[in-house]
């Protein structure tokens, strides 16, 4: 687990874990976990609580960076787990109206 001071979208926690031959988020907000797989050398596609998403990060030094991009809108996530147990989550093209990942969809 990874702390998230300020985090974007209400995230206040992030969970890694192996998943298979590759990797698997979750962003913890006040609703729970939004867990979804991460691809690695190419996006993962899926749709946790129905929100369509692709996901692609990996190992940079001693930490971990992931994309999340929202298939239905302009936006992305980005996320950075350090050794130290810290989380950076921000918006890469930040919304301009709701922005809690899980009203990141099509109406």
């Amino acid at each position: 687990m990874f702390a998230v001071p300020n985090g974007a979208a209400g995230i206040r926690e992030v969970r890694l874990r192996a998943e298979g031959e590759g990797w698997a988020l979750g962003l913890v907000d006040e609703h729970g976990e939004f867990a979804f797989p991460v691809g690695v050398g190419g996006w993962a596609e899926s749709a946790p609580d129905g929100v369509p998403i692709a996901a692609v990060g990996g190992w940079e030094g001693d930490a971990f960076r992931a994309e999340v991009l929202f298939l239905e809108t302009p936006h992305t996530l980005g996320v950075t787990c350090a050794a130290d147990g810290s989380a950076t989550v921000q918006w890469l093209t930040e919304p301009l109206h709701a922005a809690g990942i899980r009203e990141q969809r099509h109406p």
